[in-house]
């Protein structure tokens, strides 16, 4: 089976690292798979390559830096006329974004081949576009990327959604249940083991007394001073023990975090990542109560589990409910500074129970996370929607 797998993402950023995790899998079952993004750098020409088994084209884009989001008609124009030179069984938007959009309802079109949309983010309808950018751009720029995020959804041949609640959304605009998959993003449990916890804090320098936590990953203005506001009420129930890192997040003000007892580390590879998890007790998840965290799975919650650590989450979402269901961690009673405070306090006077959680997660990484597994769940969607010889799509 061909898949072409269309993201808008810059080569190496956002989602790109999950979205190859998932396409070595497929190509792991037999799939002769390639993903489409945006090249970094390149403005006129297309890049190829390979990157373990998976063919990976970058398109070019006229825009630059951050800006390199998925609306540059350049760019569109460019992939357009590349997928006219191609053929694929199955086409997988992995967003909707113009860039990606286009080509894949252009392929649509041809006999033979279906369409499979992933809904990762709620970026309209006061979504992430609020909380990232404020309201200004919601209002403008923001109604844009609403309609392309909503428009197109009713015209894929089956759909795949990171959440409950974006799967409630979809079913609501009429979108055929028995089409949609509920599948969260994975981890490579196999590429990246539980460490040792000591011997993982002495390579990166980790030394002192008391409990280490950790939050990996961006963070929203909101969702930062939620979790700085959480580690302040906590250090002060805990008389000031707690070390904590923040590992690729945004800048926080050094006197802050020296009074947060707050290490900062800027954005690493994956394997680097996955140590600074290793050397923590226990990994911080705080959302605050809003539409877009409501319907996020952060990827991080992989990377936590797959390392066997114990989470602290607030409830928001469906994270908290898997981690009162599966034993994985710890609620917050509430999507507040003192409700991380409160759970960070529970989750430090239950230390003798962190072994057992932590295997606990580990599990849950193996089954239900593993990218393996997730690879051959789509294989399995794919093949139910990819039109036989003469027949004709819905």
């Amino acid at each position: 089976m061909k898949v072409l797998l269309l993201i808008h993402n810059q080569h190496g950023t956002g989602p790109y690292p999950k979205v190859m995790e998932l396409a070595q899998g497929l190509t792991g079952h037999g799939a002769e798979v390639t993903v489409l993004c945006t090249s970094p750098r390149a403005r006129w020409r297309f890049t190829v390559g390979s990157e373990g088994g998976v063919r990976v084209v970058q398109a070019p884009d006229l825009l630059w830096g951050r800006l390199r989001q998925g609306a540059d008609p350049w760019n569109t124009l460019c992939r357009r006329a590349w997928v006219r030179r191609e053929s694929f069984d199955v086409v997988h938007a992995i967003d909707s974004r113009p860039v990606v959009i286009v080509p894949a309802l252009a392929l649509r079109r041809r006999p033979g081949t279906a369409l499979v949309m992933s809904w990762w983010d709620l970026f309209g309808r006061d979504g992430v576009a609020m909380d990232r950018s404020g309201w200004l751009y919601a209002a403008t720029g923001g109604r844009v990327e609403q309609h392309f995020e909503e428009r197109f959804r009713l015209r894929a041949d089956a759909a795949t959604v990171i959440s409950t609640e974006l799967g409630r959304r979809l079913r609501d605009a009429g979108f055929p249940a028995s089409r949609v998959l509920l599948q969260r993003l994975g981890c490579d449990t196999r590429r990246f083991r539980p460490l040792a916890k000591d011997l993982t804090r002495a390579e990166l320098g980790i030394s002192g007394n008391g409990p280490v936590l950790c939050y990996v990953g961006a963070l929203a203005p909101p969702d930062l001073e939620l979790l700085l506001g959480g580690l302040e009420r906590a250090q002060a129930l805990n008389g000031g023990r707690l070390r904590a890192l923040l590992v690729g997040g945004p800048p926080v003000d050094p006197a802050a975090a020296q009074r947060l007892g707050l290490r900062i580390v800027s954005r690493q590879p994956l394997e680097i990542v996955h140590q600074y998890i290793s050397a923590s007790d226990l990994c911080l998840l705080p959302l605050r109560d809003s539409p877009a965290n409501r319907a996020r799975w952060p990827s991080k919650c992989g990377d936590y589990f797959n390392a066997g650590r114990p989470v602290i989450v607030t409830p928001v979402g469906d994270v908290p409910d898997l981690v009162r269901r599966f034993g994985l961690g710890f609620v917050a009673p509430a999507a507040s500074p003192d409700g991380v405070a409160a759970a960070i306090a529970a989750a430090v006077e239950a230390r003798s129970s962190w072994e057992g959680i932590g295997a606990a997660a580990r599990r849950f990484a193996e089954e239900e996370l593993d990218v393996d597994l997730l690879a051959g769940q789509l294989l399995d969607l794919y093949r139910g929607v990819v039109p036989r010889p003469g027949e004709s799509k819905a």
